[in-house]
Order: C-alpha cells, then structure tokens, then sequence
C-alpha cells in the first residue's frame, strides 16, 4: 500500500472503516477501488456541507424578512 493509499485513508471518516481499509489495501485492485469510492465519499461529503450552507444561509435571511414584516 503506498502512502496515497495510507494518508486518503487516515481521513476516512471512522475507524472501523480505516481499520477495515488498510486491510483491504493490501491488494492492489481493491485499493484502486478504495480510493474510488474515498473520491466518491469526499464528493459526497463536499456537497452536502455546500446544501447546510446553502440551508443555513436561506434561515438567516428568513429571519431577516420575518423581522422586516412584524
């Protein structure tokens, strides 16, 4: 397992998953589709941290608008 492999997985987000990873990683297939899947993970994380921004910025002006009309 190279060091990609080792540092992608040390930020893998439990450690039931890295533990399970850095077994897995030993092969050299598994670990094109581990980091694949870390990729496909990271993208998922990203959004979802974008849709809360968006959510809580949409909140705030919510509130902005609710103390403009009372």
């Amino acid at each position: 397992m190279d060091s990609t492999c080792q540092d992608r997985i040390k930020r893998a987000p439990a450690y039931h998953v890295k533990a399970t990873l850095a077994i897995l990683c030993k092969d050299s297939e598994v670990e094109k589709l581990t980091l694949a899947r870390l990729d496909a993970l990271a993208e998922m994380e990203k959004a979802a941290a974008e849709t809360l921004a968006i959510k809580r910025k949409a909140t705030k002006e919510l509130a902005v608008w609710n103390i403009w009309l009372t």
